[in-house]
C-alpha cells in the first residue's frame, strides 16, 4: 500500500471514529468532513470508504439526498450521510502451522510412444508435488497479518511476495514466525523503537536466514529434523556395531579363550613371585 493511500485511509477512519456512537457501534461521517480531514478529493475518500468496508465496517444505510430518498415526507430535511456499522475484521482461515502452504499436484502423462511401448493401455501417470499455490501462500500471509501488529501494516499480497521463496523452500508457517523473531543462532532480535518500514523490517530479519547465494537456508524445523535424523542414524550405527561385536564374540571358542586367560594369569603370578624374591634377598 502506498504511503499517501495509507494516510488517506487513516484520516478517514479517524473521522469515522470521531463521530461514532460507540453504544450502537455505528458511525455516520459526512463526505465533506472526511475530505477536510484527509485533504483529498471525493474520489479518494470514496476509495478509502470501500477499503474500510472490506475490513472494518458494514454499510447499514446508503447516503441519499431529499430528491432521491425513498419515502421522504419532508423533502427539506437535507442530505442524509451514509451509516456504517463498525465490526471487527473476520479471523482468517486456519492454516497448518507445522507445514508449508499446500502445493500444487503436477500430473505427468506419458507420451504416445511410451503408451505404445507399454503394449496395453495407458501407463499410470506420474504425480509430483509442485510449488506452493498462490492461494495457500496468501492464506498463510493473512494468518500472519492477523497475529502480528507489524505485519498488519502491509498487505497480504506484499507479505506473500516477501516470504514466497521461503515457503517454496519448504518452510512451515511456524518457521516463518520464528525467523522473524530470531536469527539462526537462536538469540531473539532486540529493538527499542517503532517499526517505520514493515516491508524493510521483514526483508532485514529474514535476510539472516539466506545463504551466500541468496537462497533460504534450513528452517528451524528442518534443522531440528536433520539433527534428529542424524542422531537416529548414529544410534542405529552403534546398535549395528554392538550386534556385530556380539556376533563375532559368539564365534570364538570359549575353552581356548579360558586357557589363554589362565596362562596369562600364571605368567603374571610367576613374575610377581620372582620380583618378591629379589626384594627379599636385597
Amino acid at each position: 500500500m502506498r504511503a499517501d493511500r495509507r494516510a488517506t485511509i487513516l484520516a478517514v477512519a479517524g473521522e469515522m471514529a470521531r463521530v461514532a456512537e460507540y453504544g450502537a457501534m455505528t458511525s455516520r461521517p459526512t463526505r465533506a468532513a472526511c475530505e477536510r480531514a484527509a485533504g483529498r478529493a471525493p474520489r479518494s475518500v470514496q476509495r478509502a470508504w470501500r477499503w474500510l468496508e472490506r475490513q472494518y465496517a458494514v454499510v447499514l444505510q446508503e447516503g441519499t439526498t431529499p430528491q432521491f430518498s425513498p419515502g421522504v415526507l419532508a423533502p427539506d430535511d437535507g442530505n442524509q450521510a451514509r451509516l456504517f456499522r463498525l465490526v471487527l475484521p473476520p479471523e482468517p482461515e486456519a492454516v497448518e502451522l507445522d507445514d508449508a502452504p499446500p502445493r500444487t499436484t503436477i500430473l505427468r502423462f506419458p507420451s504416445a510412444c511410451a503408451r505404445e511401448a507399454a503394449g496395453r493401455g495407458k501407463p499410470a501417470s506420474k504425480r509430483r508435488s509442485g510449488l506452493p499455490t498462490r492461494a495457500g501462500m496468501l492464506r498463510a500471509a493473512e494468518w500472519l497479518r492477523f497475529r502480528s501488529a507489524v505485519l498488519r501494516r502491509i498487505s497480504g499480497r506484499m507479505l506473500r511476495s516477501l516470504l514466497r521463496r521461503f515457503w517454496q523452500a519448504g518452510w512451515a508457517v511456524r518457521d516463518t514466525l520464528h525467523g522473524l523473531d530470531a536469527p539462526p543462532d537462536g538469540r531473539p532480535h532486540l529493538h527499542t523503537d517503532d517499526v517505520r518500514d514493515p516491508a524493510g523490517w521483514v526483508k532485514y530479519r529474514m535476510s539472516h536466514w539466506l545463504d551466500a547465494d541468496g537462497r533460504p537456508g534450513g528452517s528451524r524445523s528442518q534443522q531440528l529434523a536433520a539433527a534428529a535424523s542424524a542422531q537416529r542414524a548414529e544410534q542405529a550405527a552403534r546398535r549395528a556395531a554392538r550386534a556385530a561385536a556380539l556376533k563375532e564374540a559368539g564365534k570364538v571358542d570359549q575353552a581356548v579363550m579360558a586357557g589363554r586367560a589362565r596362562e596369562q594369569l600364571a605368567e603374571a603370578l610367576r613374575r610377581g613371585g620372582a620380583r618378591a624374591v629379589q626384594v627379599t634377598h636385597g
